[in-house]
């Protein structure tokens, strides 16, 4: 066991190496550790009901978190008024 837990530490964390880990999971082990996420933060609750629920409503309110305010550009009229 501490073998594997040095060679852990030793390897680069990438999501391929995640994904390996998660595959040998047992589905209990893979529920406890969405639990886990889930109850870490809100946005990590709100990502998964988006995810895994799929209602509207929740997408939506996901997707509203991510938008990036953008600054209105000056229409051609107002460039010319402010010279």
């Amino acid at each position: 066991m501490l073998e594997t837990t040095m060679a852990n530490k030793s390897s680069k964390a990438t999501w391929a190496s995640v994904k390996a880990r998660l595959q040998q999971l047992e589905r209990g082990a893979l529920v406890s550790l969405l639990e886990g996420i889930y109850r870490s933060s809100p946005e990590n609750r709100r990502f998964l009901h988006a995810r895994l629920l799929g209602s509207q409503i929740e997408l939506d309110k996901y997707r509203k978190l991510l938008e990036i305010p953008t600054v209105e550009t000056a229409t051609s009229d107002d460039q010319t008024a402010m010279c």
